[in-house]
């Protein structure tokens, strides 16, 4: 049996910027379609500067990075690291809207959960998908029967 193909430096780059650029997009989203801060009552206010759902739905990128793992398997931490990035970047941006909308309190920090929440489950695909692929392209043992004598 043959030994699978291990894909390309330059091929796994692209994979990685893919994850990137999705990952960046979810960020987007999630930032496009926050409310803001909007007054319900006389003197109270209700700030969003991310919008929770898309900012959750990047939990859906294990998916993705398992698969490019599983390929990629010599580049597996960059992967769940290319897919990771943007989401603390976006953790930054919305502080960030926080503190020139006025609203800087100690309560700011708690942006950083997603991101970090995040950390283990993008890793932990990454890991499962290189060591499933390394298995996937292990050449098979092939036992013969001893020859008749």
């Amino acid at each position: 049996m043959t030994e699978r193909r291990e894909p390309s430096t330059l091929e796994s780059a692209g994979v990685m910027f893919g994850l990137a650029l999705v990952s960046a997009g979810l960020v987007a989203l999630s930032l496009w379609t926050a409310s803001g801060v909007k007054q319900i009552g006389p003197t109270s206010f209700e700030t969003e500067f991310a919008q929770p759902g898309w900012g959750c739905s990047a939990l859906l990128l294990v998916i993705p990075i398992f698969l490019a793992a599983w390929r990629h398997t010599r580049f597996m931490a960059l992967m769940a690291a290319a897919a990771l990035i943007p989401q603390f970047i976006g953790a930054g941006l919305v502080i960030d809207r926080t503190v020139a909308a006025g609203w800087g309190d100690g309560m700011t920090g708690f942006a950083w959960i997603l991101p970090l929440g995040f950390t283990p489950f993008f890793f932990g695909a990454a890991l499962i998908g290189a060591e499933v692929g390394k298995a996937y392209r292990r050449p098979a043992v092939t036992r013969f029967p001893p020859p008749p004598a």
